[in-house]
């Protein structure tokens, strides 16, 4: 079974993505152990979602580069997709519901 990992890193974002997950495989339950904000989202077929959401910054405590340190070594994903709002990518230039996608993976 492939595991996906979905992160957000704002309360705003969390809440934007958890009435797509209810309506498509119902209401997250919490996850287990050291991460405060990790949601067991369920299955999507043969594919089984967790949703963790950092604070936003990335050095930060809290921030990204911590929290889905721990979530990865927790949940063992496949991917790991990051949805969110991406302030600052290009001020002034990017729209709503403008898309980025990283094409550098630092292992």
């Amino acid at each position: 079974m492939e595991r996906i990992l979905l992160a957000t890193a704002t309360t705003t974002e969390t809440q934007a993505v958890l009435p797509v997950f209810e309506a498509a495989i119902g209401r997250p339950k919490k996850g287990s152990g050291s991460i405060q904000n990790l949601l067991q989202a369920g299955r999507l077929g043969s594919i089984e979602l967790t949703l963790v959401q950092s604070e936003a910054g990335a050095s930060t405590p809290g921030g990204s580069l911590s929290t889905l340190g721990e979530a990865i070594r927790v949940v063992e994903p496949s991917a790991v997709i990051m949805i969110g709002i991406a302030f600052g990518m290009k001020p002034g230039r990017s729209r709503y519901v403008t898309s980025c996608l990283a094409i550098y993976l630092r292992l």
